[in-house]
């Protein structure tokens, strides 16, 4: 079972790799590595290599985020221009705005008083929720391992192979087809 779960440990760290997450415990490492002339030099290829491909997710990481950011302060901090299809949306949502300048105003939740918020039963101020993030996602991959190794476990007590599938019989009718001479 132990072994399972090492198989299982192994085989999420390479999606890990593949999907391109970081572990920023290691990140920090290799930083530090990376910083120090002395660790660089005792550093063989491939931990060179490795320490390349963590910069260029790091790197990657960055730039992403900053056109997030530059995207994000586009789209709400700015007066955006008029285009035919964001004049073309309003047009068709010209029913959502009010026809006269005193319409009376729809209501909200946030435009109930205290008093109205106690009797509908709405909390007056948010509910703090502490949640031990750390130690929920180190439970639910515990589970997750777990859960992984008893499938490895019990899809090794089935045998699969030739023997116990069976090899697909040759269709006679198809093999006169495929034969040129006759």
């Amino acid at each position: 079972m132990a072994n399972e779960k090492a198989v299982v440990a192994a085989g999420i760290r390479a999606n890990a790799e593949r999907l391109g997450t970081i572990n920023f415990e290691e990140v920090e490492d290799g930083l530090q590595t990376m910083l120090s002339e002395d660790k660089l030099r005792q550093c063989t290829k491939a931990e060179l290599k490795e320490l390349r491909r963590m910069a260029e997710r790091l790197w990657d990481k960055f730039e992403i985020g900053k056109e997030y950011k530059a995207d994000m302060e586009w789209t709400y901090g700015s007066k955006r221009e008029s285009t035919p299809a964001l004049e073309a949306w309003d047009a068709e949502h010209e029913f959502l705005k009010p026809k006269r300048k005193n319409s009376k105003k729809t209501k909200s939740i946030y435009d109930l008083t205290d008093k109205q918020k106690e009797q509908k039963g709405i909390a007056l101020e948010p509910v703090p929720m502490e949640i031990d993030v750390d130690a929920t996602e180190a439970e639910l991959e515990q589970k997750l391992m777990e859960k992984a190794a008893a499938q490895r476990i019990s899809q090794g007590q089935f045998l699969q192979g030739r023997r116990l599938s069976g090899r697909r019989k040759a269709d006679p009718r198809a093999a006169q087809k495929k034969n040129f001479w006759h």
